[in-house]
């Protein structure tokens, strides 16, 4: 179903409000276009007293940063990072992917990069912090509706309007929580020292409420004006690896994780994205085809991954290796 949005009338009230102008919004800044552009509708559109903050828990990528440090300056607004104990976190992907590939499942690639939901904490306390009215995250697109996660987990929760994980049915989040505990028990390398950082991470996933504003929950995802703007207007960097849209361009990991689930289950989050982009009629099928088969082009791909592999402190090869040995799902 098409997303029906809240509209920018209501949108428009919320920053009307005299006594909610006076004051700063913090938004979260991850360096991708879907926050970029938030960033500079907020600023330039809704003429707002904006912070932007980033949370770095280890694979913000080299584009990301350079396009967060540019955005920041052209727009003038202050910047606040938030890092993790980056040694750590590594640590902890390397760690639970050797589990995974000792038995694999699609369904827990998600765990390797749990430590990125801690973002969620931080943006409630930079919020207090700051004294900022409102925190405003610029996601609710439904292009990144992707149900093919949970659905690998066995259970079918649909995500209308790209919903928050907080607003899953409670008989879905037990669901995924017996499932991830099954997979722990049956391959007993997951309890590693990363068990807390995961399970913190489930908790601010699915029970950590930080009552943000989502942009995209009023606005309409209008890629053709997303991308003319953030070209013409900011002149933003950009790499092959993230395809011709550019999404996701604020994870190290993506083209690493759209590698295991394209390898392994036939289709990876690009296919996903196109698939809704039919849909909404705003590509054709063969267009949608054709991007999709270059998206999913390793040789577009490789150099991102042997980079993430190198972040986490893994041989490229052996991992690739191992991950196509892997029974197939089609």
């Amino acid at each position: 179903r098409k997303k029906i949005l809240k509209g920018e009338e209501d949108l428009k009230k919320i920053f009307e409000n005299k006594n909610n102008r006076k004051r700063n919004y913090l938004v979260g800044l991850s360096g991708g276009k879907d926050s970029m552009y938030g960033l500079h509708l907020l600023k330039k559109k809704y003429n707002l007293n904006v912070i932007a903050m980033t949370y770095d828990w280890g694979l913000t990528s080299d584009i990301a940063r350079k396009n967060i440090s540019l955005i920041c300056s052209k727009l003038k607004i202050e910047h606040i990072f938030r890092s993790a104990n980056i040694k750590n976190k590594r640590n902890f992907i390397r760690k639970n992917l050797y589990a995974w590939l000792k038995k694999p499942n699609l369904g827990m690639v998600p765990i390797f990069f749990a430590g990125d939901k801690e973002f969620l904490y931080f943006l409630k306390k930079v919020k207090h912090e700051t004294n900022s009215l409102k925190s405003i995250i610029c996601s609710g697109n439904q292009l990144e509706e992707m149900e093919f996660k949970v659905g690998y987990c066995g259970v079918n929760q649909h995500l209308y309007g790209n919903q928050e994980m907080y607003n899953y049915k409670l008989s879905n989040i037990f669901k995924l929580l017996l499932f991830y505990s099954k997979n722990y028990f049956l391959n007993p390398k997951y309890f590693n020292e990363s068990m807390i950082d995961n399970l913190k991470a489930f908790y601010y996933s699915f029970f950590y409420n930080h009552n943000s504003l989502r942009i995209y929950d009023y606005i309409e995802w209008d890629q053709l004006e997303i991308t003319r703007t953030l070209d013409q207007e900011y002149g933003i960097f950009k790499h092959q690896s993230f395809g011709d849209t550019q999404w996701r361009v604020g994870d190290n990991q993506t083209s690493f994780t759209n590698f295991i689930y394209y390898t392994l289950g036939g289709f990876s989050e690009f296919d996903n994205y196109r698939s809704k982009q039919i849909r909404n009629g705003e590509i054709t099928r063969d267009k949608a085809l054709e991007l999709a088969k270059k998206e999913n082009n390793l040789d577009f791909k490789i150099k991102a991954i042997e980079n993430f592999c190198n972040l986490i402190g893994v041989n490229t090869e052996e991992i690739l290796i191992e991950i196509n040995k892997i029974p197939k799902l089609y």
